[in-house]
């Protein structure tokens, strides 16, 4: 089976902005990259990709409200390598 990486893209897009409307609408939110690799997994991205494109969508559809991703950021206690070193982002908004 063939996949149409671009149209596997614009999806992640839509379903991480799903994600961010929903736990971002009372104001800044915690986002958790387990959701993130969810989303992904469900339209056949590995944990990688799925975090490098939530990641590469900074600034273009969230942000963190301190401006700072390195102080928002709860790190990954396993030591994983980017673009998988995170747990967490503490204070999550969409753009």
């Amino acid at each position: 089976m063939v996949v149409d990486t671009e149209k596997q893209r614009m999806r992640f897009r839509e379903e991480i902005w799903k994600l961010l409307r929903k736990k971002t609408r009372r104001g800044p939110s915690e986002i958790l990259r387990a959701e993130v690799e969810v989303i992904g997994a469900s339209l056949g991205l590995t944990e990688e990709e799925a975090c490098g494109e939530f990641l590469g969508l900074r600034g273009i559809l969230w942000d963190v409200r301190s401006g700072d991703l390195f102080a928002s950021m709860v790190a990954s206690a396993k030591g994983e390598a980017p673009p998988r070193n995170w747990f967490a982002f503490a204070d999550v908004h969409l753009l």
